[in-house]
């Protein structure tokens, strides 16, 4: 496209946005035409010739519609073209795309929380469809852009979803409690397959590098245990797709993720409430010993069982004579 054909572009788009801009002012329910726009706009910044000669003015209207309370698609569709447009490698400027990422996404965390179901049902759909880039980021160092908005919106549903609307409208969303339980297991498998971002630390004090996963597997959890509470249904269907175990194991400390063991304790009681099956599955495991707590372990200490129940103790090294 030559430059003056260019020109014509961005003007013609320029004023279709202001359009859209001033319909939502009006009718701000009616936003399809203006995030059809966004949709086409966000496939052409993915080529370099696009995204070098998109003009300010475009950019500013982008930001203003991010600044409305409009829905999570058209904030969505802002952010991404924004990301694109960083620069003529945007992955040149992780910096710039974090602060926008992160203030798109305490806006979408604050239309959830003032109860928008329709928000809630949007949202769940394109985790559905964008969970899956975490996984590609199992042995790569670098802050994949893509997966991150993936880890960010499943921490939004996750905390959101312990809401009485938002549990109410994603109660039978069987899409999402599938994909919640595709990913949990594969995150499992995949860290227990050796040395890689999604293997367990266990050291409580353990250095931890900057990336995509971090916190992902809790959240993962959270969501899980918000999705089976009071679900016969969901409860079930972890059941059936052999979810309880590595659940199960997600009890143990991992500075990955913190408070992971809290999570998982909480989605284990709201798996098994009500549910006898769930129940005899846990109470069919093979108990293998315990697991002595790293942070224990750097203290000097042991954890012994006995017929009464578990102790702490000084491991023998530590005793004195």
């Amino acid at each position: 496209m030559s430059n003056s054909s260019k020109d014509s572009f961005w003007a013609e788009l320029e004023s279709k946005l202001k359009e859209g801009l001033a319909n939502l002012n009006s009718s701000p329910t009616d936003h399809q035409p203006i995030l059809n726009q966004l949709q086409a706009l966000t496939q052409l910044t993915v080529e370099d010739d696009f995204r070098s000669s998109i003009p300010n003015e475009i950019l500013q209207l982008l930001l203003t519609i991010i600044q409305r309370p409009v829905g999570v698609p058209l904030v969505l569709e802002c952010a991404r073209i924004l990301r694109n447009c960083c620069g003529k490698n945007w992955e040149s400027f992780p910096d710039t795309w974090n602060q926008l990422l992160s203030e798109c996404n305490q806006l979408l965390e604050s239309f959830i929380l003032k109860e928008f179901p329709v928000e809630e049902i949007v949202l769940a759909r394109i985790i559905c469809k964008k969970a899956n880039l975490i996984l590609r980021t199992c042995e790569n160092p670098s802050m994949d852009l893509e997966a991150m908005e993936a880890t960010s919106l499943v921490k939004i549903l996750a905390k959101s979803s312990s809401g009485d609307v938002c549990h109410r409208e994603l109660f039978l969303d069987d899409d999402l409690l599938v994909t919640t339980i595709d990913l949990l297991r594969s995150i499992h498998s995949l860290g227990q397959s050796g040395s890689n971002y999604f293997t367990t630390i266990n050291d409580h004090f353990g250095s931890v590098e900057p990336h995509p996963a971090l916190n992902f597997k809790c959240n993962l959890v959270r969501l899980l245990g918000n999705l089976c509470y009071k679900n016969p249904s969901a409860q079930d269907r972890i059941r059936e797709l052999e979810a309880i175990a590595p659940l199960l194991e997600c009890c143990n400390l991992d500075a990955r993720n913190p408070f992971i063991q809290q999570w998982s304790i909480l989605a284990i009681r709201n798996l098994c409430e009500k549910n006898i099956a769930n129940q005899e599955v846990i109470g069919s495991m093979t108990r293998q010993g315990v697991v002595q707590p790293s942070l224990l372990e750097d203290l000097g200490m042991v954890v012994e069982e006995s017929d009464s129940g578990l102790s702490v103790r000084p491991c023998e090294a530590n005793r004195k004579p």
